[in-house]
């Protein structure tokens, strides 16, 4: 029970605090940016330069009341979060939020444990010249021999086409040699 009436207080006082510093209000002339000071001097020294100056005047009160409708709609948000954690059910969706999160974050963490152990295995794949990369080697002589049984055969089924071609063709077109 006290707990939550110091709870309740240090709310109120957090938000009092927030509502006094970030009203519009409290932008007086000794808070003003240096670049709004230097439009309202620019405006006062040059009279020439006085709607150059009103028009950064009304720019940089733009801005301000641009980042300060930001800072009140993301005030706005983390209250009702806060609001709604604070409920009946809030230990519970607290407790989803960081099991979704946890899940998250072990999942990353597995598939990244993969990769890194797959890198490392290839890494030490190629640049040791053991026994496994005899294996990449006798792949590759396995390779070269098969290409060069198919060139053999492609060069016989050639020449028996030729040779019954130069014959005149007559007859049964030639088995294929293989």
């Amino acid at each position: 029970m006290r707990s939550e009436i110091q709870k309740k207080q240090r709310d109120a006082e957090s938000k009092q605090l927030l509502q006094s510093t970030a009203g519009p209000s409290n932008f007086s002339g000794s808070q003003l940016s240096a670049p709004l000071e230097k439009a309202l001097t620019m405006g006062a020294a040059d009279p020439t330069a006085g709607s150059a100056a009103e028009s950064e005047l009304q720019r940089l009160k733009d801005s301000i009341a641009d980042k300060e409708r930001k800072w009140r709609l993301e005030y706005e948000k983390l209250t009702g979060e806060n609001e709604a954690l604070r409920s009946r059910a809030g230990e519970a969706m607290l407790a989803a939020q960081w099991r979704t999160r946890y899940e998250s974050c072990l999942r990353e963490k597995q598939e990244l444990g993969e990769k890194l152990q797959l890198y490392t295995k290839l890494a030490s794949e190629f640049n040791s010249p053991g026994p496994s990369s005899s294996g990449v080697d006798q792949a590759f002589a396995d390779m070269q021999q098969s290409l060069q049984v198919g060139r053999s055969i492609c060069l016989q089924t050639t020449l028996v086409h030729v040779a019954w071609v130069f014959v005149g063709g007559q007859g049964r077109q030639p088995a294929c040699p293989v």
